[in-house]
């Protein structure tokens, strides 16, 4: 049984190629979370949260950043949860319109506090 993520709209993911970088990646995504247990049936998951915002930021090292949260273009202000320096936080709704009423398009500003 394979599981599978597909994107509505990947509003931003980068690789950080920087000298002694504190992060090396960062990811927000909004999209929807789909079933697929062969090569042609592919569902929509519907007895979870299918509509997903992800942002995830990985630091270089386990210690180089204490702490990250992201603003959305709506004002919310997030705490990602650090998992052993890798800092992540996700949100899911039952339909795409409470999901673009929650997380609308637009900036998403990150925060990282460096060690």
């Amino acid at each position: 049984m394979k599981m599978k993520q597909l994107c509505i709209a990947l509003l931003c993911g980068f690789t950080v190629a920087a000298p002694a970088a504190d992060v090396t990646r960062y990811l927000v995504v909004k999209g929807q979370d789909y079933h697929q247990t062969n090569a042609t049936t592919v569902i929509s998951l519907t007895n979870s949260l299918p509509f997903r915002f992800i942002t995830s930021v990985d630091a270089a090292t386990a210690t180089s950043i204490t702490n990250v949260t992201v603003k959305t273009p709506s004002a919310q202000v997030l705490q990602l949860t650090n998992m052993d320096g890798n800092y992540d936080y996700e949100a899911g709704t039952s339909s795409k319109t409470t999901l673009d009423a929650n997380f609308k398009a637009g900036e998403v500003t990150s925060l990282f506090q460096a060690r």
